[in-house]
């Protein structure tokens, strides 16, 4: 790499004939070029350090979903359990074993999905059934299959439900 490719990496002109301009004007064109190469390289840093963090951002958001995306089932075979336990000693201390691991899931920003008794909604709600209740709303889930949740706002996965449909609507 020559000198002048150093001075200038950017590829601007700089004069040809250092001998047509004074001593002061060239050195001031120098600081200049060196002025907004500096600033061009400063931006750049900048830009880099903060697609660097954003990047490293989402590589952690995507490991922690995967990580809870695992445990759900988990979660799941824990709440089977609690509803199967006659003892009661056994039932509280279990019951609180659960409570801190769906406190540490809440921490890390998980959150169930409500679904008994709202209205139906695609977007969070998995529909695998459907019932026929003259007392209940139309569209209005009636049970609950399985828990839904999000993460960060992001569905992790929907809640099974069994919906409510007019008899007329029935299939």
């Amino acid at each position: 790499m020559t000198e002048k490719e150093i001075l200038n990496p950017v590829g601007q002109e700089l004069p040809q004939d250092p001998a047509a301009e004074g001593p002061e004007q060239k050195s001031q064109q120098e600081l200049e070029t060196l002025q907004a190469n500096y600033t061009r390289l400063a931006a750049d840093f900048d830009n880099f350090r903060k697609r660097t963090q954003r990047q490293t951002r989402e590589v952690v958001a995507r490991a922690n979903e995967n990580l809870i995306c695992q445990l759900l089932p988990v979660l799941d075979n824990f709440c089977i359990a609690l509803e199967s336990l006659a003892d009661q000693s056994v039932l509280k201390g279990m019951t609180m074993i659960y409570d801190q691991l769906l406190g540490v899931l809440e921490a890390e920003g998980v959150k169930v999905i409500e679904a008994l008794g709202c209205t139906f909604d695609p977007l969070v709600h998995e529909a695998v059934a459907h019932a026929q209740c003259p007392d209940c709303p139309d569209n209005a889930i009636v049970e609950e299959l399985r828990k839904g949740y999000m993460l960060g706002g992001k569905v992790i996965r929907p809640s099974a439900v069994k919906v409510n449909i007019k008899k007329e609507d029935a299939i």
